[in-house]
């Protein structure tokens, strides 16, 4: 996996901006009312993910113990996860300095924002 763009250092406000860009073109699939939640929010993290990846050109996070535990979870959460982990790592291998924050806020915001919201219990 290379290192293929260069791009602003992952900050707070720029993966709010990604996020925004995001509900810019949201999928049909991320709208659809008669859609499950789970179908929604997997179509609209699997926008944030392209985005994301178009943003700073790494495809993968960071492969670790916990992986196959990963796998067992339903596909929004592996994609949640897959998100932070690349944010993550582009930070770390990437750029000087790594800075802190908490990107999980941000993509429940971004689906709230997208009208998908919190999981329905």
């Amino acid at each position: 996996m290379g290192h293929i763009k260069d791009h602003k250092e992952f900050r707070s406000s720029v993966f709010r901006a990604i996020c925004d860009d995001c509900l810019k073109d949201l999928p049909e699939g991320a709208k659809d009312a008669n859609a499950s939640w789970e179908a929604r929010a997997e179509n609209a993290l699997e926008h944030l993910l392209n985005k994301v990846v178009t943003f700073c050109g790494v495809e993968s996070g960071f492969v670790y113990i916990g992986e196959e535990a990963k796998k067992r979870l339903p596909r929004y959460a592996q994609l949640a996860y897959t998100i932070i982990d690349i944010v993550d790592f582009d930070s770390i291998h990437h750029h000087a300095g790594f800075y802190f924050f908490w990107k999980e806020p941000i993509i429940r915001d971004y689906l709230n924002r997208a009208g998908i919201g919190d999981r329905p219990e």
